[in-house]
């Protein structure tokens, strides 16, 4: 396998680092942001895929995949807050998600003494379900979407901080805390 083949996920996971503040930015053009938006998600979904397909998956890999959701979700949270704060009815929500995801890093760094998010069945429907209430709150002008995003992503938090409670230097793949294969 060549050198550019065996580090297409990583320049694909490094470009969504890149493209995600674009969500920002592009607010008010609802085709470019959506485009931007379905990128960051479709490098998610295709990064880790081929990196398990080549078998060519590191810890690095999945370290700097858990950095673009960063700063993907970090790009979604400020652009709710500058243009959209009248669904922070939510507001209680997203401060737990965020205490919630803050005590997980600080936690996984104490014990395991690298940060990390782990690939859950739970944080991967949580951003199924963004990109869905995304184009549900958008295009439907559901409002009511923001109640459930929220609620999934508490619970998802939740899940990852216990596992990062519970056990030491878990798997960054570990399915949920229940199916810990």
């Amino acid at each position: 396998m060549n050198k550019i083949t065996k580090n297409i996920p990583n320049i694909l996971t490094i470009s969504r680092i890149i493209v995600s503040p674009l969500i920002i930015i592009l607010w008010n053009h609802k085709v470019l942001n959506t485009i931007v938006i379905l990128y960051c998600v479709l490098t998610d979904i295709i990064d880790g895929y081929l990196a398990r397909k080549l078998k060519i998956a590191t810890k690095w890999g999945g370290k700097l995949d858990s950095l673009a959701d960063v700063f993907f979700y970090l790009s979604l949270v400020v652009l709710i807050l500058i243009y959209e704060p009248k669904i922070l009815i939510n507001y209680i929500l997203l401060i737990g998600i965020l205490i919630t995801r803050i005590t997980s890093v600080i936690i996984c760094k104490v014990r395991n003494h690298e940060i990390y998010s782990i690939h859950t069945i739970g944080n991967k429907m949580t951003g199924v379900i963004v990109i869905l209430g995304v184009f549900l709150y958008w295009v439907l002008n559901m409002k009511m979407i923001t109640t459930v995003v929220f609620s999934l992503a508490t619970l998802s938090a939740i899940e990852e901080l216990l596992i990062f409670l519970i056990i030491r230097n878990p798997d960054i793949n570990m399915k949920s805390l229940l199916n810990n294969d």
